[in-house]
């Protein structure tokens, strides 16, 4: 009797792997298509979203203003250190003359401004430094600008 059981088939369907490979289980042209274009466009959403997500660091200066006297070294801080590879692009205005009243250097901290003494009396000058641009992964903060006024030395 067990001899029996053991020959009887005991499937009445596909099984599992011929389900699987059953034409009929297969997805459709038309659902093959959208789901392609649905795949791509979560492609360039994905890929557009690292760019505009991105937080660059804004460059600008701490304050408004300054005041220094002639013959000494100032320095007018950015907000920031300056991250690698940021280079900060300016100009320069006022009544105060680049080489003749004054020199500067950029260093990652500020600009740091030299008032050359010229031994004229003259009225009090300005520098204006704007912040025009930036060079590298960085962007302008609010504060663009910053106005020195150099004094007169006291004569004795």
């Amino acid at each position: 009797m067990e001899s029996a059981r053991r020959n009887k088939p005991t499937k009445t369907g596909p099984g599992p792997v011929e389900r699987l490979l059953s034409l009929s289980s297969l997805p459709s042209a038309r659902f093959l298509k959208a789901l392609r274009f649905y795949f791509f466009l979560a492609l360039i959403a994905l890929s557009n979203c690292n760019e505009e997500e991105k937080i660059l660091p804004q460059i600008s200066f701490e304050s408004a203003s300054s005041t220094s006297i002639e013959g000494e070294t100032i320095l007018v801080p950015f907000n920031i250190q300056l991250p690698d590879k940021v280079e900060p692009v300016f100009t320069f205005s006022g009544t105060a003359k680049q080489s003749m009243d004054y020199t500067f250097l950029v260093r990652e901290t500020g600009v740091e401004f030299t008032l050359l003494k010229d031994r004229v009396r003259d009225k009090d000058e300005t520098i204006v430094i704007t912040l025009v641009s930036v060079r590298g992964n960085a962007k302008i903060g609010t504060m663009k600008s910053h106005t020195i006024t150099v004094d007169e030395p006291v004569l004795p």
